[in-house]
């Protein structure tokens, strides 16, 4: 019999998501000059914890100067205290909206394809739906192997997991553009505090 998913994985799901979040998602700031820069060049910006709250200002010599910016990773760029860092992606989703319009496609829904930054900065709504295909995307989790099951009954048993997984991600994936840092997130596991009374071996259904 397999382990129960644990906390812990759904947390480490959860964090590569919220590094691949761009920083105009969830109402945070818009960096424009930054972001602009950065975009002819093809990459996106995110931002660090506890910077999404505040608009930064570039009339300060320190916005203005290169003193404070790193080079990483094939010539992308953080900067610690300014609170951004540049990342790539080129995970394309595609992910399934009701339309609006009755007429419109016999009121069917749509599958369109969007960029997973995209599809994070959209409406938080779709985030359980963008969650679920990363974990199957082959750029993503590439999980899809296993939800084939021996029999019907198997595959039943799999997709159930998988879902209770997806839904474990999705919740702290949301508190981690909150108000919950990733680091409080990560401190009430270690200390079994809330619903993590097992830690970090906590399972996923508990969220």
């Amino acid at each position: 019999k397999d382990p129960p998913l644990s906390v812990s994985m759904a947390f480490a799901v959860a964090a590569i998501l919220r590094f691949l979040t761009p920083a105009s998602c969830g109402g945070a700031f818009t960096w424009s000059e930054r972001i602009t820069a950065s975009k002819r060049r093809g990459v996106h910006v995110g931002y660090l914890d506890n910077w999404n709250k505040h608009e930064p200002d570039y009339n300060q010599p320190h916005h203005n100067s290169s003193g404070n910016t790193v080079t990483y990773a094939d010539g992308l760029k953080y900067s610690l205290s300014e609170g951004w860092y540049e990342f790539r992606c080129d995970c394309l989703l595609t992910l399934t909206k009701p339309t609006t319009n009755s007429n419109a496609n016999d009121g069917q829904p749509v599958d369109f394809n969007i960029s997973l930054p995209d599809a994070l900065s959209g409406e938080a709504s779709m985030h359980r739906e963008v969650v679920r295909e990363y974990l199957l995307h082959s750029q993503g989790g590439n999980l899809q192997l296993l939800l084939k099951g021996s029999n019907e009954q198997d595959e039943l048993q799999r997709l159930t997991k998988f879902d209770t997984f997806v839904g474990a991600v999705t919740t702290l994936y949301s508190q981690m553009l909150g108000a919950d840092s990733i680091v409080r997130i990560l401190k009430e596991m270690m200390n079994k505090q809330n619903v993590y009374t097992d830690g970090f071996a906590t399972t996923c259904a508990c969220l």
